[in-house]
């Protein structure tokens, strides 16, 4: 499968670790996105490239350099998929891959050969309904889920052309993750797969360039904001109506 990985060029470190790891997969046709770091940005480039005054209405906060430095590269992701009009696989530089994945992918494509525009995640966290997965050898089509209020990483994840072409935005003004709303207003199918076959590595969910590195840095209208969801999907978890799928431990 035509494979897109995301790539700072100064981290060189990490895209050498991550073809160790593709060497074992070449199944992947893979092809280096030079990705955006927001924090070398100007000003004036920021503003031209993304709408941080719409960030500001919907997250009540100032985006950091990082998320706008994700969110564009990603961006430049979907147009080279637009360019080519295949099938693909997003990786970013910084994750770890759990399994073969080749059988699955030929079912991924499949699924994504669809005149629909879809959109299929590898990993991620959200919260689900229906039945826990863990076999690998069952088909693609009975351990795919729709995730419910929030569909997280942007780590790992799979689309068809036309999904692209609807992602792709002039001045983008969210963070790139943020799946489930981004899909239903551009008419996408979004979907998950169990169990995840890709995961961030350790390192990466200890800090990311996107995150804070420590929870003090956010304000308390954001410690808050945090607070409240986190405890709400406890709750709804804990009611049994819905499953949390988290990042898989390797």
């Amino acid at each position: 499968m035509k494979t897109l990985v995301i790539n700072l060029p100064q981290s060189t470190d990490r895209l050498r670790s991550l073809n160790e790891q593709l060497n074992a997969h070449p199944y992947l046709d893979v092809e280096v996105i030079e990705a955006v770091d927001g924090r070398r940005l100007s000003p004036e480039e920021t503003d031209r490239a993304f709408d941080s005054r719409r960030f500001r209405r919907h997250y009540h906060r100032n985006p950091r350099p990082g998320e706008i430095g994700c969110t564009l590269s990603h961006q430049k992701a979907y147009r080279r998929i637009k360019e080519t009009g295949v099938n693909t696989l997003i990786l970013e530089d910084d994750i770890h891959i759990l399994r073969d994945m080749r059988n699955e992918l030929k079912e991924v494509d499949e699924w994504l050969s669809s005149d629909r525009p879809r959109l299929l995640m590898l990993g991620g966290t959200c919260l689900y309904r229906g039945k826990h997965f863990t076999d690998t050898n069952a088909p693609l089509r009975t351990r795919i889920v729709s995730p419910y209020f929030y569909a997280c990483g942007t780590y790992a994840y799979t689309l068809n052309s036309k999904a692209a072409e609807r992602l792709i935005t002039e001045r983008p003004g969210c963070v790139s993750d943020e799946f489930i709303s981004i899909c239903r207003l551009n008419g996408i199918e979004l979907k998950i797969m169990l169990p995840p076959s890709v995961t961030p590595t350790k390192q990466s969910l200890e800090f990311s360039y996107v995150k804070p590195k420590k929870e003090e840095n956010r304000c308390f209208s954001e410690r808050l904001f945090f607070w409240t969801r986190n405890n709400f999907r406890k709750i709804i978890v804990a009611s049994k109506i819905f499953k949390k799928l988290d990042y898989v431990e390797y």
